[in-house]
């Protein structure tokens, strides 16, 4: 019995490469500004922390630790402060770790570098960091000259009240000065509070209403500016009183 065999070849199957393993694109630092602005500032000692606003989220290599330096240079010097900074957790923004002294000068931005990159301050570069002056507080001051009754009617024994002050009066609510005096009755306890209207030129106040003196004699005792009591030792011994109606005689 005749067997015929056929030759079978094989191809060779080729062994597949390896495709390559890429490699990771090294995470650099990116930082895109948006402001700087002054926080925790304090007008007595012209100290402030400067805060650094990101557009977005700071990306940096150094996750955990990274360093991140910020230079300042005095307006129209030379001098420099270098201050370290603290990253929020955000990564919206950084801020000095310290307050930075400004004096009186005025600082800006000169760089920022984040680990060993340094990153673009121009958008921020023109602000001008400055500790304002301190703004005295305004205090309530009232120099009274004199006091004396206005608008008198003998027959209802009712006047008003008029102080005038040296110089004009200074008060810290511009708008809206509450504004009250306090007579005394002489020789008794008995007191009245009235309300007091300032003059267009600030130099003097007239109480709002008549006031009713009857045949009794009042000093003025107090004089309060919003929550302030004026010096009113000046007018303290000044008699009030509506004087009789003087009836003219028979002819």
């Amino acid at each position: 019995m005749n067997y015929q065999t056929e030759k079978v070849e094989f191809e060779n199957t080729p062994t597949p490469t390896p495709k390559p393993t890429p490699t990771p694109t090294p995470k650099e630092d990116k930082a895109v500004l948006s402001s700087v602005e002054l926080v925790e500032k304090d007008a007595t000692t012209k100290k402030a922390k400067v805060k650094l606003t990101f557009s977005k989220a700071l990306v940096v290599a150094n996750e955990t630790t990274p360093s991140l330096k910020l230079t300042l240079t005095k307006k129209g010097a030379q001098e420099t402060k270098e201050v370290e900074l603290v990253l929020s957790e955000d990564k919206l923004s950084v801020t000095t770790k310290d307050l930075v002294e400004f004096a009186t000068d005025t600082y800006n931005v000169s760089k920022l570098m984040i680990n060993d990159t340094e990153a673009n301050v121009d958008a921020i570069k023109s602000s001008d960091l400055k500790v304002a002056e301190e703004t005295p507080k305004q205090e309530d001051k009232a120099v009274v000259s004199s006091v004396e009754l206005v608008d008198k009617d003998a027959t209802t024994k009712k006047a008003k009240v008029k102080l005038t002050f040296s110089k004009a009066l200074v008060v810290a609510n511009e708008t809206t000065p509450s504004l009250k005096l306090t007579l005394t009755k002489k020789g008794a306890q008995e007191t009245k509070e009235v309300e007091l209207v300032l003059s267009a030129d600030k130099l003097s106040v007239t109480t709002k209403d008549l006031v009713e003196f009857a045949t009794d004699t009042y000093n003025v005792s107090k004089l309060m500016i919003n929550d302030t009591e004026a010096n009113v030792d000046a007018i303290k011994s000044s008699d009030l009183k509506v004087a009789e109606e003087q009836i003219n005689p028979a002819a």
